[in-house]
């Protein structure tokens, strides 16, 4: 009898006693972020706060400052084969982005880090956007399927994918300091 009071006591305690997740959610403002001329950061943070179940968006919320610093560093290097010099041998050929947030929301401040690799051709390299098949001179870009893009293409592509890691990382670290701040739970 003991046993099975006990086994009961354990499952009760196990299954959650009682605990339920904060119904209450803080409201958050995203102003324009300085920089983001296209919007993409603006829209792919308030995107991430939307989805999240302890924020809403609201103009009367508390505004979520945010100071982006952005660099790219070439990585990768191709030989090129038709160089004049020794110096033109070298041509880059990928590239990683990085960007850096500091953040401010209800007088906490914080940092948070991103950064994505991403490949592109050299459109003036004529070894990268043609190649030769029984003697004659074809085009790559018809054979691409859209997945060569010039530099400037590929660091416009791979600015989307950055500042939705960015923000992912933000909202995420937001989520941690009110858990943090408030508790996870609270007794119903």
């Amino acid at each position: 009898m003991k046993g099975k009071a006990l086994a009961l006591f354990f499952l009760t305690i196990l299954t959650g006693c009682g605990y339920h997740l904060q119904k209450s959610r803080t409201a958050v403002f995203v102003p324009y972020i300085e920089g983001d001329s296209l919007g993409l950061l603006t829209s792919a943070l308030e995107y991430q706060v939307a989805a999240s179940p302890v924020f809403y968006l609201s103009e009367a919320g508390a505004p979520l400052q945010v100071k982006v610093e952005e660099k790219t560093q070439v990585i990768g290097y191709q030989r090129d084969i038709e160089g004049s010099s020794q110096n033109d041998r070298l041509l880059p050929n990928e590239a990683k982005r990085m960007a850096t947030a500091i953040v401010t929301f209800n007088k906490t401040h914080f940092r948070v880090e991103s950064a994505v690799c991403f490949d592109f051709i050299d459109s003036d390299a004529l070894q990268d956007v043609t190649f030769f098949l029984d003697g004659s001179r074809l085009s790559t870009l018809q054979f691409s399927l859209g997945q060569l893009d010039s530099r400037e293409g590929a660091f416009a592509n791979a600015s989307q994918a950055l500042y939705t890691k960015l923000s992912e990382k933000i909202v995420d670290k937001l989520l941690f300091l009110q858990i943090r701040d408030q508790g996870p739970c609270t007794m119903q």
